[in-house]
């Protein structure tokens, strides 16, 4: 069931974001309103109160969805920047990734 409400959080946050958008582009492209007029305001309120709501639910319920490090996933992955070169599994041997290894900074 949390799955269900991270899911509705990202929808929440996500029409607050076109519900913002949309009120802007009234603003300032199509230039119909004002922005401090009552559609603005109401429309800007409206879908930051949405992102807000939606942000909370995605926070609340992430742990059903992302995986934290102390869980573990079992892929046996530390967390770091770096993985080990599986050579069966890349498209291409070790000897071809030698030519493309980065410097490391100094």
């Amino acid at each position: 069931m949390s799955k269900v409400r991270y899911h509705v959080g990202s929808t929440l946050l996500l029409l607050g974001a076109f519900a913002v958008g949309a009120v802007l582009h009234a603003v300032f492209v199509k230039q119909s309103f004002a922005l401090t007029a009552p559609a603005g305001v109401f429309g800007i309120a409206g879908g930051l109160a949405l992102v807000a709501v939606g942000r909370w639910l995605e926070g609340k319920h992430r742990e059903s969805i992302v995986p934290t490090p102390e869980d573990g996933d079992g892929d046996g992955d530390d967390g770091g920047d770096e993985a080990e070169f599986d050579e069966e599994a890349a498209p291409f041997d070790a000897a071809d990734l030698e030519k493309y290894e980065r410097d490391e900074p100094s």
